[in-house]
């Protein structure tokens, strides 16, 4: 196949494809006509709208996003006692020594070639 055949088959590919595209959309415009969509798309807006700023819905949103503050407050005052408590620090002031008499543990037996 030849550049002019080449160019030519593309040449009719885009214009079938325009066709059929013109040919889709004119059945979508017959099936769903552009002033029913609108409609549709409005009322849904209206609903939506509606529905958000009805008054126990707003009052549903206040009350999860005052809990969840609460609740956030809450984890973190838990947090900051449990590090600040004296015996937790303690506990993992040990569990550091414990790590570093392991460490050096297992460098002095790496340092022997693995024999004990």
């Amino acid at each position: 196949m030849n550049k002019m055949d080449l160019n030519k088959t593309v040449e009719n590919t885009v214009n079938d494809l325009k066709k059929t595209i013109e040919k889709i959309s004119d059945e979508f415009d017959e099936k769903f006509p552009k002033e029913a969509v609108d409609r549709t798309v409005s009322n849904l807006k209206e609903k939506a709208s509606d529905f958000v700023e009805h008054a126990d819905v707003q009052k549903t949103l206040q009350y999860i996003k005052q809990n969840a503050s609460k609740a956030m407050e809450q984890a973190k005052d838990t947090f900051d006692d449990f590090t600040d408590n004296p015996q937790v620090q303690k506990v993992l002031d040990q569990a550091q020594e414990h790590i570093s008499g392991a460490k050096e543990m297992v460098k002095d037996f790496i340092n022997k070639g693995g024999k004990e």
